[in-house]
């Protein structure tokens, strides 16, 4: 956060598992008791983001060959922004070649998800989140051209401490151990994260919470476990969430009076 700041915006990052949408929720309930209308709470989740955009690049691939359908595709405003930059339009060129090769039928896929951890992908999965970085940025920009005391902005985003600097960033941690328990007894998540074990779902998430490390070292060189990108971090481990939240909230609120006074010495 800087002296730019103008308005309320809460930037949340979190290990895999470490109760980031629930935390969110709960802080959106705090909010509402605080006197904020719902209307004048924005959450933004760049996961969601990603999911719908990964879903409209498998939707052209598949109708690559169709022109009726290319050129209805080609009015997305995601789509186009993919089509403006060679090196984005040659990276979509790479991926249908490696489909080809690896005779991956997309018609008989039933689920994204069956897609999104494929190599073949990888290229497309960084110009995704490069796209949405940009937009994440962007948005930040325009919350802040003027001031709105009565609106709170919460970005469930890995990046967004380094996308909008001017938010008050937040890094949700968990215990091995716990995190694998939570995503072991969590039924409400898809099949492809229901284990057997608990040992085997803490070895999962053990596997992406590294993956997510040296994913974001190798796109942006920046290291999402450096205690440095953020004002606040929080083991979330053996705390309630009634208490992870207020706990947000209040360091939110004393950071953002202390800078403002700040501004106001100099």
């Amino acid at each position: 956060m800087n002296n730019e700041i103008k308005n309320r915006i809460i930037a949340i990052s979190g290990e895999p598992v470490s109760g980031k949408g629930t935390t969110i929720k709960k802080i959106v309930e705090e909010l509402k008791k605080d006197g904020y209308s719902e209307e004048k709470i924005h959450i933004i989740t760049t996961g969601q983001q990603f999911r719908e955009f990964f879903e409209k690049i498998i939707e052209l691939i598949r109708n690559i060959d169709d022109p009726q359908k290319m050129d209805e595709l080609s009015k997305n405003e995601e789509l186009r922004k993919v089509f403006e930059f060679q090196e984005f339009r040659d990276i979509l060129t790479r991926t249908i070649t490696k489909i080809k090769n690896s005779n991956i039928n997309l018609d008989n896929v039933s689920k994204i998800a069956e897609l999104n951890d494929s190599e073949v992908f990888d290229e497309i999965r960084d110009v995704i989140d490069k796209l949405i970085d940009g937009n994440t940025k962007a948005m930040g920009q325009r919350i802040n051209e003027q001031e709105r005391p009565n609106e709170v902005w919460i970005f469930d985003s890995r990046m967004a401490f380094n996308s909008i600097p001017e938010a008050f960033s937040v890094r949700l941690i968990a215990n091995s151990k716990v995190a694998g328990e939570r995503l072991f007894n969590d039924k409400t998540r898809g099949k492809e994260d229901r284990y057997d074990t608990v040992e085997e779902a803490e070895r999962a998430r053990e596997e992406r919470r590294i993956a997510e490390i040296e994913r974001y070292k190798e796109i942006y060189g920046i290291d999402i476990e450096d205690e440095e990108n953020y004002d606040l971090i929080i083991d979330t481990s053996f705390l309630s969430v009634d208490y992870i939240a207020k706990s947000i909230l209040e360091a939110e609120r004393k950071y953002r009076s202390d800078i403002m006074q700040e501004g106001e010495v100099h």
